[in-house]
């Protein structure tokens, strides 16, 4: 066996790091572990969305609809052949039109759902920006301003998804007015620290308390109007299935195979990558 020179080695283990978090087979991995649930509906949205669809479409044939939500670039071939599946291409980091549809075709594919129907809902990185129903009297320019000041901020995911909720009729929890007449599950591949289901893609399913937010004036001053806080109950079974923790395990393995010392850095890193960088090294 050729012995890998230490780039090639490195790139390995990214490609580990990377494998472990694959959504087609986390979602295939879980679907067999839970075998005995099974799905009449499926909602898939994010930049891992068509991965995470494809494992479930490869592990539950009870599956009779899909929508799906994602970027132009990530939507596969297989699935634009799929005549199951509902493709809307959406926006990100920052909202577009198609954002505001998506929005639109997910309430309305909701709606048409048979009362009593088992939904199964995937959830990953890039929700946020990809799916919206904004408050009454906000524009699309406004959510546009909110969402690129937020970005350009230097404020955590998590303030980040406190702000963009308030601005939303669906994120922290807002969307589970839509789904309480079905037997809901939802997998999540978690891109946040902490892996808390109420911060990724900003809670669209998962009621959030009343979140506490940096008193930022301008965004503030933007908040002409807020949905109501309301508790809505709905059976609703959340797993988060994939993290950076699974990615940093996967790595941790495959070096100890390759004879390698190894560190795990349990710490969360943020921050300018440069400045990180040489903190690690």
């Amino acid at each position: 066996m050729t012995e890998l020179t230490s780039r090639e080695l490195l790139v390995h283990l990214y490609q580990t790091a990377v494998d472990a978090v694959d959504g087609r087979q986390l979602v295939q991995q879980w679907c067999r572990e839970n075998s005995s649930s099974t799905f009449s509906h499926c909602i898939a949205i994010g930049k891992a969305a068509s991965a995470m669809l494809q494992g479930a479409l490869d592990s539950r044939h009870s599956i009779n609809s899909a929508l799906l939500i994602t970027t132009r670039e990530n939507v596969t071939r297989g699935l634009k052949r799929n005549y199951k599946v509902t493709i809307v291409e959406s926006a990100h980091p920052v909202p577009e039109q198609s954002s505001l549809d998506a929005g639109n075709t997910l309430l309305q594919y909701l709606d048409a759902i048979p009362r009593h129907a088992s939904l199964l809902v995937l959830i990953s990185g890039g929700t946020s920006s990809m799916v919206e129903v904004p408050v009454y009297g906000m524009s699309l320019t406004q959510l546009q301003q909110v969402n690129q000041y937020l970005i350009a901020s230097g404020k955590d995911i998590h303030a980040i998804n406190a702000w963009r909720k308030r601005f939303s009729k669906i994120k922290g929890g807002g969307l589970l007015g839509y789904v309480q007449h079905l037997q809901c599950t939802q997998l999540i591949i978690s891109d946040v620290q902490d892996n808390d289901p109420a911060v990724i893609g900003s809670g669209l399913l998962v009621q959030s308390k009343v979140d506490k937010h940096d008193g930022d004036e301008w965004l503030q001053s933007q908040l002409l109007n807020e949905s109501p806080h309301v508790d809505i109950y709905a059976p609703l079974n959340t797993h988060v299935i994939g993290s950076n923790d699974v990615a940093l395990r996967a790595v941790i393995e495959k070096a100890a195979d390759h004879g390698l010392d190894h560190y795990l850095h349990k710490e969360f890193i943020s921050g300018d990558a440069i400045e990180q960088g040489r903190v690690i090294g």
